[in-house]
């Protein structure tokens, strides 16, 4: 469960189950003072807490004890989810949003009726969020309760509760309408330079988008903005696609909301194309601060790089498509508080060089407000990492020394060149291979084997890896993480409790 969803969870007693099965899903072993650290409760409430999760949970999990703590195992994942997402069933600010979202609105003493409580604690439960509408923009209003701000502020704050979150109870799903609709939009597309993002992303941006425009709330497009798109070439090419939602839906799709969905697929880039990316700035970068900002920062970076004009081309894509988003809502660079601590927690470093980097730039301060400088430095930072993934890291020359049972030899063999062989250059060595001048002429970075006898011969001045001589999964983990030390460490538990901010 995201700590952002974590934040509108009312009753206590639901958040600190959902917090416990948190901590016991990413911990192998749980101590009871590190529940009570992260609940804020006693020992005993821990303990009363563990005995109703275990009944609670059935046969999808079971929760095991010792003297160092809690174990959970996971029998049965899928009942395992639905049983700890039902824990949200009911809850009051779930219930609320939903029905603020489908613009069914009652007063703040008819949901004090409907929930059974006082006003007092209704108005309790809705001021406990008002921080966390308050950084997309948002207010909240009690009479009646409904979300007060613009209407593309409020659709991102609606895409960040039931798209970027995990599903509960309450979760809004896009239409069986809106899928196919979505289907063949991308069949339509498919030709064109442009692509219609995810099948999930553009699903819950058409029904979102559907449904406020059925309630009569629709976006205003910043001027600026729809100028710039209405002049793009590519424009042209979504017209079939905005038939297909009118006659689906059977209503006329006003404009400016054409604009919304075509900027929102639009800025969703990736590092896979860079030709299109040099397209897609030809088109709509108009700042000249952009570049330089682009250029600035890949300077700051250490040059690894096999193509350097490539780099700055997707950077200029990314601070153009950011550009873009402010224009169409601030919040539209928002991101939930658990992306920003994934950016913090993978890459620290990168991340707090990126925040200073950007802190300090003028066309920065001059392209974007201050206080986006955490959210575009996250986006930045996960951006920039995948285009040193993807383009500046060279494959090792690594060459393997396999003695043991033929098939088992074999197995190992055909294992390495499905998941190694397309990322790294792989040598398996023959009888006439384990020599000097082979090492030498295919520039062996590395020598990986499960014969140690090997290891003596004078000519292997190398770096080796010993494995098993029936290799495990220790010893490919091991492996992995010698090619690329960062590959195990991008998964590992976020402790957000030791994030820097």
């Amino acid at each position: 469960m995201k700590n952002f969803q974590l934040n509108f969870v009312s009753d206590k007693v639901k958040l600190r189950l959902i917090q416990i099965l948190n901590e016991l899903e990413y911990h192998p072993l749980c101590s009871t003072q590190r529940l009570t650290t992260v609940t804020k409760n006693t020992a005993r409430t821990i303990i009363t807490d563990i005995n109703y999760l275990r009944d609670y949970l059935d046969k999808s999990a079971h929760i095991t004890s010792s003297k160092q703590g809690y174990t959970l195992n996971i029998h049965n994942s899928e009942e395992y989810i639905d049983k700890k997402s039902s824990i949200l069933e009911d809850e009051p600010l779930f219930i609320i949003l939903e029905r603020i979202f489908f613009n069914e609105l009652l007063s703040i003493y008819e949901w004090a009726d409907y929930f059974h409580v006082s006003e007092s604690t209704m108005i309790k439960y809705l001021k406990s969020i008002t921080n966390e509408v308050k950084a997309f923009n948002i207010t909240l209003d009690l009479y009646p309760v409904n979300l007060i701000g613009s209407e593309a502020d409020i659709r991102y704050f609606y895409f960040a509760f039931y798209y970027e979150s995990d599903i509960t109870p309450h979760t809004v799903f896009p239409s069986i309408a809106a899928q196919e609709a979505v289907l063949q939009i991308s069949d339509q597309l498919a030709a064109t330079e442009e692509t219609a993002s995810s099948f999930g992303y553009f699903s819950y941006l058409l029904y979102l988008s559907i449904e406020r425009i059925l309630c009569g709330l629709e976006v205003t497009i910043n001027p600026e903005l729809k100028a710039l798109v209405l002049s793009d070439p590519e424009y042209v090419t979504i017209l079939p696609a905005v038939k297909t939602i009118e006659e689906t839906f059977q209503l006329r799709v006003p404009e400016d909301e054409i604009v919304f969905m075509y900027v929102s697929i639009l800025c969703r880039r990736t590092v896979d194309f860079p030709q299109q990316e040099e397209y897609f700035c030809l088109r709509y970068n108009k700042w000249g601060e952009i570049k330089t900002l682009a250029h600035a920062f890949r300077e700051s970076l250490t040059d690894h790089s096999l193509n350097k004009q490539q780099d700055l081309v997707l950077l200029e894509s990314f601070f153009t498509s950011i550009k873009l988003r402010c224009l169409l809502s601030e919040n539209s660079n928002k991101n939930i508080q658990d992306t920003n601590d994934y950016a913090k927690a993978i890459f620290p470093h990168a991340y707090q060089k990126n925040r200073a980097f950007l802190h300090t730039n003028q066309q920065f301060g001059d392209l974007f407000h201050d206080t986006l400088l955490e959210d575009i430095c996250a986006r930045l930072t996960l951006y920039s990492e995948t285009i040193k993934e993807q383009y500046w890291h060279t494959s090792l020359n690594i060459a393997f020394a396999i003695e043991g049972n033929e098939y088992i030899n074999q197995y190992i063999t055909s294992w390495v060149k499905k998941y190694l062989g397309k990322f790294q250059t792989i040598h398996f060595l023959g009888p006439s291979d384990l020599c000097e001048s082979f090492i030498n002429d295919n520039q062996i970075d590395l020598l990986v084997t499960n014969y140690h006898e090997y290891l003596s011969l004078p000519f292997l001045d190398l770096e080796y890896f010993l494995i098993k001589t029936v290799p495990d999964s220790t010893d490919w983990a091991r492996l992995l993480q010698r090619i690329n030390p960062n590959i195990l460490h991008s998964f590992t538990r976020i402790d957000t409790s030791s994030l820097i901010s």
